[in-house]
């Protein structure tokens, strides 16, 4: 087998191509991400031959990775393989070839790669609620890492799915998705994108729309009625409580609040004097335009 001989270099715009004489010829190419490579050889000689690449090390430098062997099968094959835990921001790697063929060797002049600057961060929580027919998700925007986001990628499936129904995006930290059924329950995830590329995905579920339990904690302090949220809004946000008051053998709902637990008592069946009592008792309706059953009654005076 020959000795060691020089490799001859072409800059493409897809990779670097490698040619020995006789007859070893290789094709590397380097795909980056923020701290890892993917480095691919393939063969397109009429001879089968081992790649090696070593020496992978931040330029100016002296700390190589270990080396990556490649095993080109035949022409027209190839291998590839990725090193992780490269630093991101990296201007450039260097690296070198080595070609052991059936009929020569060759070793190649050094070349190089850069690692981009990072995606952004993944997001730290998703929140999901429900509303009539729809899933409402929220997030906080996590840190760009250098470049603005530009989107967030939003998918969702049933929680038995093990397909996603749908990809949708959105420009904001919110997105509500229509058309889902209120009985089933969902997964959702959301990742931030950047011109760097894909964050990690962050992912949350939620449950069947249901009605809301009671309110609990009824009280009054004059004419102001007060009470506590219930323990289980039915996976929706609470959008509305009724206060329904009784004064002899008239009742009805007499007052109502867009999500506020108090109300101050101006209707005459709650304040006029009966000889049978007043009595007041609120119930819920959540986003999923469910009413949840009323508290028991609170006599008023």
């Amino acid at each position: 087998m020959a000795g060691p001989s020089a490799i001859r270099r072409t800059d493409g715009d897809s990779g670097a191509w490698y040619e020995v004489s006789n007859p070893a010829q290789f094709k590397v190419t380097a795909e980056t991400q923020s701290s890892t490579v993917t480095l691919a050889a393939s063969n397109v000689a009429a001879w089968s031959a081992t790649l090696t690449i070593t020496g992978i090390r931040a330029a100016g430098t002296t700390r190589p990775t270990p080396r990556l062997t490649l095993l080109p099968l035949g022409p027209a094959h190839g291998a590839s393989e990725t090193l992780t835990g490269l630093t991101a921001s990296t201007s450039s790697y260097v690296y070198t070839a080595y070609s052991d063929s059936a009929c020569a060797n060759a070793l190649a002049t050094a070349s190089s790669f850069s690692t981009p600057d990072p995606p952004p961060d993944r997001i730290d929580s998703v929140t999901v609620s429900r509303g009539d027919g729809t899933l409402i998700l929220s997030w906080t925007a996590p840190a760009d890492n250098g470049s603005s986001i530009t989107q967030y990628d939003v998918e969702y499936r049933a929680s038995s799915a093990t397909t996603v129904d749908e990809r949708r995006t959105s420009t904001t930290t919110s997105k509500t998705i229509s058309g889902v059924t209120n009985a089933t329950s969902y997964v959702a995830r959301v990742r931030a994108v950047n011109a760097n590329g894909n964050a990690e995905w962050r992912e949350a579920t939620v449950g069947a729309l249901t009605a809301p339990n009671a309110p609990t904690g009824l009280s009054k302090n004059g004419w102001v009625l007060s009470w506590s949220a219930p323990s289980n809004t039915g996976n929706a946000a609470i959008t509305r409580y009724e206060i329904e008051c009784r004064r002899g053998l008239n009742k009805g709902t007499v007052h109502s609040t867009t999500g506020a637990t108090s109300v101050t008592l101006t209707h005459s069946w709650c304040k006029q004097y009966s000889f049978h009592g007043n009595h007041a008792r609120v119930r819920a309706q959540n986003a999923g335009n469910l009413y949840g059953p009323w508290s028991g009654w609170l006599r008023l005076q």
